[in-house]
């Protein structure tokens, strides 16, 4: 038996929505991401790899088109390997938007169907076992005893298990999808377990079991992708009871994040810090955070007027809260901070109206002054 290579990416979300840019840059982002698949396709030809494993995600239906679908299975026409694909919750099988639904793939393409796992060999001496995303079973741990599901058979060569899931302990704002916990991992008696899901690589090897990672996304998506980007080299060697895996870094657009606090410096430090970063090419997000008094406000529109061109996309979030008045309720602002804070009183934190009534705070405080808030 030769050694085996497989390239292993998941999660790049062409075409997806892009929320908080502008119309121009969400257009050149969405081209870098597609330039991302073609680095990665790139990829696998340098390393002269068997296969390539896109482990869910690479569409985002809401927003995909049939140019890109189309341009997606010209590149991979002419890939010239084996290119296997395991639909993701954003890009599902069963979606009737879903390319996969259609014959638009190359031969050299196979997509993971129906809904238990099924078993592809893409080259002799290796069985990949994939499962597309199911919203039925999204709360299942599809991985739990899955060698007694599906025992290793003596023509299988190295076994792969590909599925798009998330990892017990990773917090995720919706919740645990298709979760994936260390004794699952176990169970698989694979060489190796390609995961998606996780937008930043992750090695999740149990204690005692296969090598299991998250590639992450190729391309940056949003500030919580600060790492490097990453493509996953995975060798199977003669006689080796586990793969071999090897991160491979891919370029990007750089993305920054500024945290500021109004309250403890001046503003001056701000764009000190923002002069120091300044790049054409970047990404930046500013958080203005903390508890400011009155006459602390920050205009977050301003900021990013300010520094337009100045790089690629700026961003200012302003998380800040109003600090407690002092003032006597028998000035106009006294009046108005202690009206606004009755309405704050007791309301959750993650309350909707909360963060409305902050920021009529802020900018109330701003008209007060006689700022001019255009």
């Amino acid at each position: 038996m030769r050694e085996i290579r497989i390239l292993h990416t998941a999660d790049l979300h062409l075409d997806c929505l892009l929320g908080g840019l502008p119309y121009e840059r969400r257009v050149e982002r969405r081209a870098e991401i597609f330039a991302g698949l073609r680095r990665v396709v790139q990829l696998a030809g340098d390393h002269r790899v068997d296969a390539l494993l896109v482990v869910g995600d690479l569409f985002d239906l809401d927003c995909l088109s049939r140019e890109t679908v189309a341009q997606v299975s010209a590149l991979f026409r002419s890939a010239g390997l084996p290119i296997l694909l395991v639909p993701g919750n954003h890009d599902p099988g069963e979606d009737p938007r879903s390319p996969y639904r259609e014959d638009v793939f190359p031969p050299n393409c196979h997509v993971f169907g129906g809904d238990e796992f099924t078993a592809f060999s893409p080259v002799e001496g290796l069985t990949v076992h994939g499962l597309p995303f199911l919203a039925a079973a999204r709360r299942r741990r599809q991985l739990r005893d899955f060698a007694r599901r599906f025992p290793p058979t003596p023509g299988e060569g190295f076994r792969v298990v590909a599925h798009h899931g998330a990892y017990s302990g990773f917090t995720l704002p919706e919740g645990d999808y298709a979760p994936v916990l260390p004794q699952d991992l176990v169970d698989t008696q694979a060489h190796y377990v390609a995961l998606g899901h996780h937008h930043n690589w992750r090695d999740v090897t149990p204690r005692g079991g296969p090598p299991a990672c998250y590639p992450g996304s190729p391309v940056r998506l949003d500030w919580s992708n600060l790492p490097e980007r990453k493509a996953l080299l995975v060798r199977f060697k003669p006689g080796a009871p586990a793969a071999e895996v090897e991160p491979l870094v891919l370029e990007d657009r750089p993305y920054l994040e500024i945290e500021f606090n109004p309250a403890t410096a001046p503003l001056e430090d701000l764009i000190a810090e923002l002069e120091a970063v300044a790049d054409e090419q970047a990404m930046v997000r500013v958080v203005l955070e903390g508890t400011v008094p009155g006459d602390g406000l920050v205009h977050p529109d301003r900021l990013e007027a300010a520094y337009r061109g100045r790089f690629f996309h700026l961003k200012v979030e302003d998380r800040t809260r109003p600090a407690p008045s002092d003032r006597p309720q028998s000035t106009i602002t006294g009046l108005f901070l202690a009206r606004l804070a009755q309405r704050l009183e007791g309301l959750p934190e993650d309350a909707p109206d909360r963060e409305a009534l902050n920021l009529a705070t802020k900018y109330g405080l701003a008209a007060l002054r006689g700022e001019d808030l255009r």
